[in-house]
């Protein structure tokens, strides 16, 4: 920095404990009685009122939620700690080591046998979608993002990037489907897909969900749907050929379709040796699930879904799983796999991924009673309009790939 106040993190946050107080105690308004301040603390005092009215939406109670994780006056110090984190990570960034996370939120994960336990943050994230699109909403995707980057830490002390997917995609699920203490809006699912800044793990999170969320999906060949495997220990990934060859350079993004991180020892020098934290599916295992049908029958399920009605839980259901579609070709996109691997090159040329694509769509029709036919009720014409919408957008995506690599 220049000739301006050394930011040292540690500092700052050695100060907050040492304070011995809670978030909210730190913006409560003076006790009766007690002077007023100088024009600085009332300047202060209007800023965390206005921080106030936007935690205290009229229209969404917070008394709402059984167990909040943010109170009502905690907006400003949420918000101040988000930037402290992000503030480290930029102190801590490595390119070379492909690695950008936060050492302080680290260290703040408890253990749990013996897997980092993001449960908390990622509520407080979750917290922060239930409003909708707003300022919250960013401040929520920020902290997402941190909490996402922290699976690019250096073994052993880090995030295992399995976990990390799996307890995210569930907790997306939870809360767009069951839990009735924070539910979160009707397109929030796309949101999220289009804040998370690494295309990597977004590709893992939607395939993953995808799996899930579907007719004979198979959640356990992607990464962090098998919660019994402990993945990633050692964070050294052995540099495995892929079935197709590079045509030039491109994104460390190592393929495995096993569902679990490709981290095993190696005898091989550590010069053979690099850490992807999030290893993409095989090109098989992605056009498999992109032409997966919805799941809409919820009989088999261990939760019971919200108490909407059923147009809406099916509209929620199929506008999130095809936006999940859509983003795993915003993820391909995104890593330039149709331009640096053979194997996906040829899965354009051949046709295959257009088939995988249209044959999901088609099934998403099928299972509601197809909803472009013209014929849909008018709540229905809206979620015929969205799905039509984002098949538009796919079609865009497969139309330029195919034209690319004609």
């Amino acid at each position: 920095m220049d000739g301006g106040e050394i930011f040292d993190p540690e500092a700052d946050i050695m100060a907050l404990r040492n304070q011995k107080t809670d978030a909210a105690a730190l913006y409560s308004t003076p006790q009766k009685g007690k002077a007023s301040g100088s024009r600085r603390q009332t300047k202060a005092k209007n800023v965390v009122k206005e921080e106030e009215e936007e935690w205290s939406d009229e229209d969404e109670p917070m008394d709402s939620f059984n167990s909040q994780p943010v109170g009502n006056n905690a907006g400003a110090a949420l918000e101040w700690l988000v930037l402290l984190y992000e503030r480290d990570q930029q102190e801590h960034k490595n390119t070379a080591a492909n690695s950008e996370y936060s050492p302080l939120l680290l260290q703040q994960l408890p253990v749990t046998s013996p897997r980092k336990d993001i449960s908390t943050p990622l509520k407080i994230a979750i917290f922060c979608f239930a409003g909708g699109v707003g300022p919250r909403f960013t401040l929520g995707l920020r902290l997402l993002n941190l909490i996402i980057n922290l699976a690019t830490a250096p073994p052993p002390d880090h995030l295992s990037p399995s976990e990390c997917v799996r307890q995210i995609n569930a907790a997306l699920i939870r809360h767009t489907l069951y839990d009735p203490d924070i539910r979160l809006p009707l397109d929030t699912l796309q949101a999220v897909f289009t804040g998370i800044r690494n295309p990597s793990f977004r590709m893992c999170l939607c395939c993953l969900y995808l799996a899930t969320r579907s007719i004979d999906g198979e959640p356990s060949k992607y990464l962090g749907g098998n919660p019994s495997v402990e993945s990633n220990r050692t964070g050294l990934n052995p540099l495995k050929s892929r079935r197709g060859k590079r045509t030039s350079a491109a994104p460390s993004t190592t393929s495995n379709g096993s569902g679990v991180d490709a981290s095993t020892p190696s005898t091989a020098s550590s010069a053979s040796k690099a850490y992807v934290p999030f290893p993409l599916p095989s090109l098989d295992d992605v056009l498999s699930v992109l032409a997966l049908a919805p799941k809409l029958d919820f009989e088999d399920d261990l939760e019971v879904p919200l108490n909407f009605n059923d147009a809406d839980l099916e509209a929620r259901v199929l506008v999130d799983h095809a936006n999940a579609r859509l983003y795993v070709l915003a993820s391909i996109g995104k890593l330039q796999l149709h331009m640096h691997e053979d194997n996906w090159r040829d899965a354009i040329k051949d046709g295959r991924m257009r088939q995988a694509v249209e044959a999901g769509f088609r099934a998403a029709r099928e299972a509601a009673d197809d909803p472009f036919d013209g014929t849909s009720a008018e709540g229905e014409e809206d979620m015929g309009q969205r799905l039509k919408a984002i098949e538009d957008a796919a079609g865009v995506y497969l139309d330029l790939w195919e034209a690319t690599v004609a």
